[in-house]
């Protein structure tokens, strides 16, 4: 039995992982710590990379790797049957409602090179992938997914490349090892809870603007996501007038907020989940605020005594005047 732990295979469409590693040798895949892989690799080499290696796999470089498709129907099911990979440019949901990872929970690895033809991180892709600390994400790249790196605690850094776009719901949850991420001017679409850090947003984005690593509209009218990893009293700037859907859900370590005059509108569960959040004060100015908007939220809430719409309730809860 080989004692090597770097490996590299080629594959090709008639040779997969599995056999690509028993012809290099390689009785024991768990004595694998790094493996190269060239050529076309599919969906269920990635089962097997998940399932055999994901507790040992320490390094994985796909940098010139192709992802293809599964030419037959596969016979591993994910509880909706069998299926057929129909985007071969996604890396790498087994299921569109399954939302299973490529490498998802694979707790042993520690670095990823992803390939330079790959275009879609897809939903938790490296969800749990607790010891991961590195991953080079190539410029190809235009879409990173829900979930895709929730969890990975290990991740210090990351670099998103200007030809992303579009970055989804919570894609970067969990990652307490992260202190503070670029915001390109490629990216337009970022979805709630997608950094857990302070953000920092490229001059040139025309969608978007930061302060202080929270994250605005352009104009800083719309406060649009503060990050759940930040802690203590936080004062809304004076140009916003609306706090956005779920912008403050679920900001545990935020424990006091200031809603200044210029704030209109509270959207939908802005300030859900804030379970350390003690009192808010609402404006005079805020005659728009969402019925959802303090949902779980176990803060006192004060209204300004020349508020037209909302009064105080019971249990110092928000009430609309009659």
């Amino acid at each position: 039995m080989t004692t090597n732990t770097n490996i590299t295979v080629t594959l090709s469409p008639d040779l997969r992982l599995e056999q690509a590693l028993s012809q290099a040798g390689i009785d024991d895949v768990a004595s694998v710590e790094k493996l190269t892989v060239t050529g076309g690799i599919n969906r269920d080499d990635f089962l097997y990379i998940r399932e055999k290696m994901g507790k040992t796999l320490q390094k994985i470089d796909l940098d010139s790797a192709t992802i293809i498709s599964v030419k037959k129907e596969s016979n591993k099911t994910f509880g909706f049957g069998k299926v057929t990979l129909a985007n071969v440019k996604e890396f790498f949901t087994f299921m569109e409602y399954d939302f299973s990872g490529a490498f998802e929970r694979c707790i042993g690895l520690k670095s990823a090179i992803l390939p330079r033809s790959l275009e879609i991180i897809n939903s938790s892709a490296f969800k749990g992938c607790t010891g991961l600390t590195s991953v080079v994400i190539p410029d190809s790249v235009t879409k990173i997914g829900m979930h895709a790196f929730k969890d990975c605690v290990g991740l210090k850094s990351v670099i998103i490349p200007d030809s992303v776009t579009e970055i989804g719901y919570g894609a970067f949850e969990g990652c307490i090892g992260l202190t503070s991420v670029n915001i390109p001017k490629s990216l337009v679409k970022i979805e709630h809870g997608a950094f857990p850090c302070k953000m920092y947003a490229n001059c040139q984005n025309p969608v978007y603007a930061t302060e202080n690593g929270v994250l605005f509209n352009s104009e800083k009218t719309e406060l649009i996501d503060y990050p759940a990893g930040l802690f203590g009293d936080y004062v809304i700037p004076c140009s916003v007038k609306t706090i956005g859907s779920s912008a403050f859900s679920h900001c545990y370590g935020l424990t006091s907020v200031i809603i200044p005059d210029s704030v209109t509108k509270i959207c939908d569960r802005a300030f859900s989940g804030c379970l350390n959040l003690k009192s808010v004060i609402i404006p005079a100015s805020a005659t728009d605020v969402y019925y959802s908007a303090f949902d779980d939220c176990k803060a006192c809430i004060t209204v300004h005594p020349d508020n037209p719409a909302y009064e105080k309730g019971i249990n110092g809860k928000l009430k609309r005047k009659r």
